[in-house]
């Protein structure tokens, strides 16, 4: 049953209660003025005492009302309780008072004393509070397994909108709570709370309660950017309410916001002990590797709230990811005997252990939940998106439908469903050990790439570490950005460019960033090595080792490979911006500035370098072995290092100033050019000053360069660019010394010196698409056949869809006699369409009768005759390969 859509009459409200109070008999209690200015500033412990200035003796209901509701709201739960218990001794039986009484005690976890005191304000009258309090019976029912009788009441509440035409707000805001429960058996019901909460503020335009219910129903919705209007509406009204801060903090975490964090702490400052908000942050921490601060929150929370699903399920997941299984199953028993129904328990703990990469484990905890509840759509949907990550693409794809079937608001669901359509289409291509699935356009043209840099990935790492992960390893390449995010983490704008699950990896495509600045060769190579990484720890690895060990590799496997210390990096760390290494996985989940992540992969390799220099490469690999066995951060570095997390922060801050005492001069010489007008950094002479008074100013030196390059003074302006290139000689900048330097060197003629300034660039800027080619022309130039195929090489790891650079590659492998490489690049040709495709296709079977494969180069050169009977070339060809051979049947 729905509610009916006919039109409402609307009821006047006195304006009489304070913001967020609803009387039974609709009105609001007028309090002095002061009261409303102190709640419009936020300033609660001054409306409360301006409140209890008023209260009287005997107690106004109404002032005790507001009190209590404002004492809850700040967490002061036995101050209220006390204020509640002798407001109802002075006013027996008032609805109000008992409302807010059983909303207390629920809160508290007290369930069977809410439900008393519920059923006790049901019976009391038959105002809104009653109404408010028959919705909230039901809720509890709920929370104590009781599903059939919560249904049963809450459909009632259909029946009250739909045969009265008066309504009051409170009665308004009953029937939206009581419907939102009831979204689980018809989704459309939400639109229908959407509209009870509407009614209420067009009745009363002030109400707190309505805001916050819209806010929440958006947030369910996806529809964040209207979620954080009506928690603003609240926040307008009353500043720093914490429950408008937890709403715009769920808000942020749904679109993956760093703010979420900041958000939560705000909550925290008002009400420190808001179980919303305390879960939330202790998730955060969880997510973070902050353990200690987890079971912080995590103890208040249930301090508060013993019964609190949610509480329960973040600390049987901290447990279960500590190995601590008596602990965990005490927790998960605790939350059983609580709620025998409770599969939100189990989809929490889902999500939780994905989060930390556990994704078999999160199928399981999703089937839990299925198996407890076949209403549970997030159960469903949990269960479905980690099969897809575990490389059970159909039993995912089948349970993501159930979900979404039974909730079409999730876009995370939908969005997923709608890449496994476009995903259909996908070619796939396997090797022994790597299945490579690719977009259509992409097709031969990368995935015969992919394969070829995966397998030598896997070679490669599982020979240094001594472990095979198992095969086929699924590899996918997406050509939108936004589809592989989507294979992420269900919606748009994931800034990362891949991603690990286990043995199933998922990247960008090169089509998705276009030639020049995304090196998704090194990219797979990074993933490889979280592959086997995962898998030799049973996904223990925490994340700061995770993903500083793959830069670290990626370094090691190719030139000019991995994120480096640039000079905002170094000036960073400078400023002590940076989190010390035992800190470091909280810089990806609660970054602090816009640069932390990516800062923080390159801190982690940097420590990942150090580890392996100072202790050896068995160091790394002990430390894999300790996270693996279950080791505490602190108990690997003792085992492994012999040292403690101080000792291990200080001595990496000692290695690394001393690993690039050049760079961190120029990052202070750059500091203090921060607050210099720009006008000043375009001044020829002002910089000229600069330059002589500094000597590891390397900033001032470019800066100046390029302004000397404009008035075509290259002689000036290439002294200043040797000076700045070796203030800094690892500087990763793009546009960087050594770009500038070879096109000074180029325009006077000298190719050699030239082609050295391009080499030093690319062997540290790797993905310079354009500077890659440049190097091979140059080399061409000179004859160097072997040099000007290898820059080729290089530059299709950045972007392998010119078919120019093919043809030019494929020509050098031929002149340095390796076929096998250039019948790839010939037929990397004819994958990405040529226009002249009898000619590609010709050459490609030269390529193979040069290489000895006549049967192939038969086939091959017949294709082209086929479309081209009279080319010569290719009749000429055929003659020779059934001179050798080649004749076929």
């Amino acid at each position: 049953m729905r509610l009916s859509s006919g039109c409402r009459l609307p009821i006047l409200i006195s304006a009489l209660f304070l913001a967020g109070c609803m009387g039974s008999d609709g009105a609001r209690a007028q309090g002095p003025a002061a009261v409303e200015g102190f709640l419009q500033q936020g300033e609660y412990d001054q409306a409360i005492e301006a409140l209890e200035d008023q209260i009287g003796s005997p107690r106004s209901p109404q002032i005790a009302s507001q009190l209590a509701e404002l004492l809850m709201v700040v967490g002061r739960f036995d101050d209220a309780e006390t204020l509640l218990e002798g407001a109802l001794a002075d006013n027996p039986r008032h609805t109000r008072l008992l409302l807010l009484t059983g909303r207390l005690l629920g809160e508290r976890g007290r369930l069977d004393e809410a439900m008393s005191a519920f059923a006790e304000a049901e019976q009391a009258g038959t105002d809104g509070n009653t109404l408010l309090a028959r919705m909230h019976r039901g809720e509890i029912l709920l929370r104590t397994g009781e599903q059939q009788a919560a249904f049963a009441l809450f459909d009632e509440f259909i029946d009250v909108y739909n045969r009265s035409s008066s309504l009051g707000v409170g009665e308004l805001l009953a029937v939206a709570g009581a419907v939102r429960q009831l979204e689980v058996t018809d989704s459309a019901l939400l639109q229908d709370a959407l509209r009870a909460y509407d009614e209420a503020l067009a009745l009363d335009p002030d109400n707190l309660e309505a805001h916050l219910g819209i806010g929440t129903l958006f947030v369910r919705t996806y529809q964040t950017a209207d979620a954080r209007d009506a928690f603003r509406e609240v926040l307008r009204r009353r500043a720093r309410d914490p429950r408008a801060l937890v709403g715009m903090a769920t808000a942020s975490q749904v679109e993956g916001s760093s703010q979420a964090g900041d958000l939560v702490d705000q909550a925290l400052e008002v009400n420190p002990a808001l179980v919303p908000a305390l879960t939330l942050r202790a998730r955060i921490r969880l997510a973070g590797e902050d353990l200690e601060g987890a079971e912080d929150d995590l103890s208040t929370a249930l301090e508060v709230d013993p019964t609190s699903s949610d509480a329960l399920a973040i600390s049987a997941a901290a447990r279960y990811l500590q190995d601590q299984t008596d602990e965990f199953e005490s927790l998960t028993a605790r939350a059983l005997e609580i709620n025998p129904r409770d599969a939100a328990f189990f989809v929490t703990l889902s999500d939780l252990v994905s989060t930390r990469r556990y994704y078999a484990q999160a199928v399981e905890f999703a089937d839990r939940g299925v198996r407890l509840d076949s209403l549970s759509w997030a159960a469903y949907g949990a269960k479905g998106l980690n099969q897809l990550r575990t490389g059970e693409m159909a039993q995912g794809r089948m349970n993501l439908e159930v979900a979404f079937e039974g909730d079409p608001y999730n876009l995370w669901f939908k969005n997923t469903l709608d890449l496994l359509d476009t995903m259909d289409s996908f070619e796939r291509t396997d090797s022994d050990r790597i299945s490579v699935f690719v977009d259509p356009e992409d097709g031969e043209a990368l995935s015969i790439y992919l394969l070829e840099i995966g397998d030598r990935a896997y070679q490669s790492l599982a020979a240094r570490y001594g472990y095979r992960p198992e095969t086929p390893i699924r590899v996918e390449a997406f050509r939108r950005s936004a589809d592989f995010s989507v294979r992420t983490v269900g919606l748009a704008g994931l800034g990362a460019l891949g991603v690990a699950f286990g043995t199933v990896v998922a990247m960008d495509s090169p089509a998705a960033r276009g030639a020049g600045g995304y090196h998704w060769a090194s990219t797979l190579w990074h993933e490889m090595a979280h592959v086997v990484h995962l898998g030799m720890t049973g996904h223990r690895v925490p994340r700061w080792l995770s993903e500083g060990l793959a830069v670290h590799e990626e370094r090691l496997a190719g030139p000019g490979w991995g994120s480096r210390p640039s000079l905002p990096f170094l000036a960073a760390y400078t400023e002590e911006r940076l989190r010390p290494p035992s800190e470091l996985s909280q810089s990806f989940v609660r970054p602090r500035f816009p640069e932390e992540v990516g800062f923080a992969y390159v801190l982690g390799s940097l420590v990942s370098e150090w580890i392996e220099s100072e202790w050896g490469f068995e160091g790394l690999r002990g430390m894999l072995q300790g996270y693996g066995e279950g080791l505490s951060h602190e108990r690997v570095l003792q085992r492994e290092l012999g040292v403690d997390s101080e000792a291990f922060d200080e001595r990496f801050d000692e290695w690394l100033r001393g690993r690039y005492p050049s760079g961190f001069a120029a990052a202070e010489a750059a500091l203090e050019l921060r607050d210099t007008e720009e006008e000043d950094r375009r001044d020829p002479e002002w910089l000229r000053d600069r330059v002589e008074r500094s000597p590891r100013d390397l900033e001032s030196r470019l800066a100046l360069a390029r302004l000397l390059l404009e008035e075509e003074r290259g002689a000036e302006a290439e002294a200043l660019l040797i000076q700045a290139r070796d203030i800094f000689p690892e500087n990763p900048d793009p546009r960087g010394p050594n770009r500038l330097l070879a096109g000074i060197r180029l325009e006077r003629g000298d190719t050699l010196a030239a082609i050295e300034a391009l080499e030093s660039h690319v062997a540290i800027v790797a993905e310079d698409y354009e500077a890659l080619l440049q190097l091979a022309q140059y080399q061409e130039d000179r004859g160097n056949a072997v040099a000007a195929a290898e820059a080729l090489e290089r530059a299709i790891q950045v972007y392998p869809f010119e078919i120019p650079v093919h043809g030019r590659l494929a020509g050098l492998h031929r002149e340095n006699g390796q076929f096998a490489a250039e019948i790839r690049e010939r037929r990397v040709v004819l994958a990405l369409g040529p226009v002249d495709r009898t000619g590609a296709l010709y050459e490609l079977a030269q390529a193979l009768y040069a290489a000895g494969d006549l049967e192939e180069a038969r086939r091959v050169v017949l294709d082209a005759l086929a479309l081209a009977p009279r080319f010569p070339e290719a009749q000429e060809l055929l003659l020779r390969i059934m001179s050798d051979g080649g004749g076929g049947r």
